[in-house]
């Protein structure tokens, strides 16, 4: 029984490990996070799957552009980001949230860090570091997106709202 207890610690430990090793990895501002060893291994059955499926042609098919295309099952709006930064459980806002937030931007309502901003909207659909800069993207109902936007070292948020 000794040793069993012993190999459900050992494991725990493992498993806390790689939570904080991930978080480190994915530049998440979680303390724990096994999402890149999900996403990991999502890429890997989806590449295995698809080097057996057959290619199909036809005359009528349009190619979509490589920096447009996304993953099955991901919205298209999320192209910009790195497949392991996409969080699939976040649902889109609601136009009204989103528009009491706009119009407080334009009232004059300045965000200093993105978790104000995560304060105020929740948590974004999409979150990461692209050349020193962080980028929190929501997708709001009807196709529109708010970004957030925040350097290193600089204290303001950029906001961009698309198709309001």
């Amino acid at each position: 029984m000794d040793d069993f207890l012993k190999g459900v610690i050992g494991f725990s430990v493992l498993i806390v490990m790689a939570g904080i090793v991930g978080s480190a990895a994915n530049n998440s501002e979680k303390a724990f996070d096994l999402s890149p060893y999900f996403n990991f291994i999502r890429r890997f059955r989806r590449e295995k799957t698809a080097s057996f499926t057959p290619t199909q042609y036809s005359t009528s098919h349009r190619e979509i552009p490589l920096e447009v295309a996304s993953p099955e099952g991901i919205d298209p709006r999320l192209s910009i980001c790195p497949i392991e930064a996409i969080d699939g459980t976040i649902g889109e806002l609601s136009i009204t949230k989103a528009n009491i937030v706009r119009q407080a931007m334009k009232n004059g309502l300045q965000f200093k860090t993105l978790t104000e901003l995560q304060t105020s909207l929740g948590k974004p659909n999409c979150n990461f570091l692209k050349e020193k800069t962080r980028q929190y993207r929501y997708l709001v109902i009807e196709g529109k997106i708010i970004d957030g936007l925040q350097q290193e070292q600089v204290p303001e948020v950029v906001m961009i709202f698309t198709n309001f």
